[in-house]
């Protein structure tokens, strides 16, 4: 993915069984996470397990963004996670995406533990 290039769109339902899109997001600020929204970012996962598994993890974990289901591993493949619909499961990457919908970072393998603090450092 290349930074400066426009994001990938994607649409689906999150653990909270609600529907979001990257155009809910084009030309807003964050309104998640206060580390990351005195930077302006909004945090979105991204997961290939359904709705129900994804709630009970998330709820497990205390995220507090949404975590987008995708079980069809579309957004997977548009973001390079995955090579393709067919794979058995997704690599971990990230993507920054500014209010415009432009790539401002890409990262092609990330450590959960270690990376929102690495992210937000780079801001």
């Amino acid at each position: 993915m290349e930074v400066g290039a426009a994001a990938p769109p994607f649409s689906g339902t999150t653990h909270l069984n609600e529907e979001i899109s990257s155009a809910s997001f084009l030309g807003k600020k964050s309104e998640l996470l206060p580390e990351y929204e005195k930077k302006n970012v909004a945090v979105i996962g991204v997961s290939n397990d359904p709705v129900e598994k994804n709630a009970a993890f998330a709820s497990a974990m205390g995220f507090t963004f949404p975590l987008l289901c995708d079980t069809s591993l579309a957004v997977s493949v548009a973001y390079g996670a995955a090579a393709s619909t067919e794979a058995s499961m997704a690599s971990r990457v990230a993507c920054l995406v500014d209010e415009a919908g432009k790539v401002k970072g890409y990262w092609p393998k990330v450590d959960a533990r270690t990376f929102p603090a690495e992210c937000l450092a780079s801001l």
